[in-house]
Formats: structure tokens, sequence, C-alpha cells
């Protein structure tokens, strides 16, 4: 009886895991690019 219910918070937890790692991911990427100074994409996007 224990496994039936060890089982579905295991998958919600894989499932929660998998929508929020490419978010912090981002996060990351984000503020390492910021921090190190490499604004030139950026700032080269309007034109």
């Amino acid at each position: 009886m224990k496994i039936s219910f060890i089982e579905p918070a295991i998958l919600l937890n894989a499932f929660a895991m998998t929508l929020t790692i490419p978010l912090t991911a981002q996060y990351v990427y984000r503020r390492i690019w910021e921090e190190t100074g490499n604004y030139t994409f950026a700032s080269n996007s309007n034109g």
C-alpha cells in the first residue's frame, strides 16, 4: 500500500523538477551574462 502513495509523489517531484530546472538555468545564465558584462548582443538588438 505504501508504494502506491510513494510512486505518484516521485512522479510529481520529477515533473516539477523538469519544469523548474530550465527556468533556474535560464536565470543563472542571465546573471552570469550580466555579471561578465557581455552586453554587445543585447545592445545591437535595436538595429
